[in-house]
């Protein structure tokens, strides 16, 4: 009795500190919505990024070596459209052959307008025996530039080593086996004639 006698008695005390508990738990749950908000924000500028990253060209430039022949590829595996692109190759991807002198890859140093999602462009540059006779370190310092359909830049760089090609490119072994085929062709015709 004597808790509910004071209590009647500091009435104005008594209001004075449910509204200060009632006004600090407003702060904390203001506080606590403002960080579940930014939380929030965040989270939705990493998905817009994500999604911009997602739906966006991606142009590569490679150099392959399909069926003894040196390529220049370029390609967009991206899923929109790829404007302007430019490739830069350093050094230069060059190969001399036939009578006449050096070819340069169609691909580098000329603008492509527009290359849409999954197109590849190929460009046949030379044989892959002279390629590895004409380069001794093939390694080579790709560039790519290029924008998308809102005008957004993008320059992918990497490096293309062909290193690994040479013992590929040997005409070598080649050689040796058609000899060893004609050898025995000869030895046939021979046993034939009865020479």
């Amino acid at each position: 009795m004597e808790v509910l006698k004071w209590i009647n008695e500091n009435n104005g005390l008594m209001m004075a500190i449910l509204t200060l508990v009632y006004v600090i738990a407003t702060v904390v749950i203001m506080l606590l919505t403002y960080q579940s908000i930014a939380i929030g924000k965040r989270h939705l500028e990493h998905l817009d990024n994500l999604e911009k990253q997602r739906a966006r060209p991606y142009v590569f430039f490679d150099i392959q070596c399909r069926e003894r022949c040196i390529w220049g590829v370029l390609k967009n595996i991206g899923v929109t459209p790829a404007i302007d692109v430019s490739v830069e190759v350093n050094p230069p991807f060059v190969v001399e052959w036939g009578v006449g002198g050096a070819r340069e890859c169609a691909l580098c140093g000329s603008k492509v307008g527009f290359l849409a999602p999954g197109r590849e462009l190929a460009d046949l540059v030379g044989v892959s025996h002279d390629f590895y006779t004409q380069h001794e370190r093939p390694v080579f310092d790709v560039a790519v530039t290029y924008k998308d359909v809102n005008g957004s830049s993008y320059n992918e760089k990497r490096v293309v080593d062909l290193s690994f090609g040479e013992q590929m490119a040997s005409p070598q072994n080649e050689v040796a086996e058609e000899l060893r085929k004609i050898a025995k062709q000869l030895e046939a015709l021979v046993q034939k004639c009865g020479i």
